[in-house]
């Protein structure tokens, strides 16, 4: 069950979202669903230093479909580790409609479980 307390600290750690997928990527290559949002200290959660979060995940989006719900932890992408939002948006960004990509992801108020899910851009 999730504590909210522990949600709302994990909202208010986050940084204001610096890259927001939730409508087309800017050059319009296709589309995720995601908000990412900088967790700056993710040492609460078992992960060094800072961490990307999904600050809001779109209901039914490619990312929602694919497992990410708002407030999961992204760790990679396509297998390469992320920690600042450039980088994860940049890696996003360089696919276009009907790529699949792949995300470590920790399911911070679920379960903690440490996951990898396929999700197809669309």
């Amino acid at each position: 069950m999730r504590s909210i307390l522990r949600a709302t600290t994990f909202v208010l750690a986050m940084s204001m979202a610096v890259r927001t997928f939730a409508q087309n990527p800017p050059r319009g290559n296709g589309y995720v669903g995601v908000t990412l949002a900088v967790l700056e200290d993710a040492s609460d959660y078992g992960i060094r230093g800072r961490a990307i979060g999904a600050y809001s995940v779109v209901e039914g989006g490619p990312a929602y479909k694919a497992g990410l719900r708002a407030e999961d932890v992204i760790t990679s992408i396509n297998g390469r580790s992320v920690t600042d939002s450039d980088t994860a948006a940049a890696m996003l960004q360089a696919h276009n409609a009907g790529d699949k990509i792949r995300m470590g992801i920790i399911h911070l108020f679920e379960d903690g479980r440490r996951i990898q899910i396929e999700l197809g851009i669309t």
